[in-house]
């Protein structure tokens, strides 16, 4: 009876092995290819329609397969990175992931492609979706109830900074943004920044044609102050030259003006 219990686990175990170990040494090979098929960016664009189109397939190709693995709880992340083309943001927790890529589009806007992922714990399953953002995030800090604030910025123009500010919750293996904040202006100096301790944000806003601060909750605007409307609101006036103010989150992940 032993015997044939042994034969019958011999049998099985080859099945096992298959099942629990992976090779992923053809998707990352395939990765590369792609990202070899992506010209180097051109501050005038890229020229004529193949180009672009291209480029356009080998982004697609690209986040296809990257969303397939990182989707798998097998897969190990940090394999990517010997690629050169993906940039990695990780939270406090180290549960939160941003795997993040330059689209590539030529021209002064150079747009970030990324991928949100989230993980308990290694041994845990991955939830991996696309962030529909083209902001390049810098910095995830961890709130209670699986609520993230993100970090990011961009640059539309040369003349253009923005940065973003959102909060983000894992709501049934779905990431949905509950509120965000968005600050447009020219000045280098010009910021949105989270203060975990006071979990508070400060802004510095400067004067310009292009100065905004907008707040959003669920996809609604409920905050939009430009230029002209600055200067009636309470914010303190620095050297003439500069908005400062607070903005309050709240126990329900809203963001609100002080």
């Amino acid at each position: 009876m032993k015997k044939i219990l042994l034969l019958l686990l011999l049998g099985t175990l080859p099945e096992v092995i298959c099942a629990q170990n992976f090779d992923f040494r053809k998707d990352l090979d395939s990765l590369q290819i792609w990202i070899n098929q992506l010209p180097p960016a051109s501050p005038v664009g890229y020229s004529g329609v193949g180009d672009d189109s291209l480029v356009n397939l080998s982004q697609e190709k690209i986040s296809r397969k990257l969303l397939e693995l990182l989707n798998h709880s097998a897969f190990p992340v940090d394999s990517l990175k010997p690629l050169g083309f993906f940039h990695f943001t990780t939270s406090d927790d180290q549960q939160f992931m941003i795997c993040q890529w330059q689209e590539y589009t030529g021209g002064t806007d150079q747009p970030f492609a990324s991928i949100f992922c989230y993980s308990s714990s290694p041994q845990k399953e991955r939830v991996a979706s696309p962030s529909g953002y083209t902001v390049h995030f810098e910095k995830i800090y961890s709130l209670p109830g699986h609520r993230y604030v993100l970090e990011g910025s961009a640059s539309p123009c040369s003349s253009c900074f923005e940065s973003y500010l959102l909060i983000v919750a894992l709501v049934k293996d779905t990431f949905k943004t509950l509120s965000s904040c968005y600050l447009s202006d020219r000045a280098w100096e010009s910021y949105l920044a989270f203060d975990p301790e006071q979990q508070g944000v400060s802004f510095d806003l400067g004067q310009s044609d292009l100065a905004e601060l907008r707040i959003i909750h669920y996809g609604k605007s409920v905050y939009s102050l430009a230029q002209d409307t600055l200067k009636a609101t309470r914010f303190s006036l620095e050297s003439k030259a500069h908005f400062i103010g607070n903005i309050e989150l709240d126990g329900d992940g809203l963001l609100w003006l002080k």
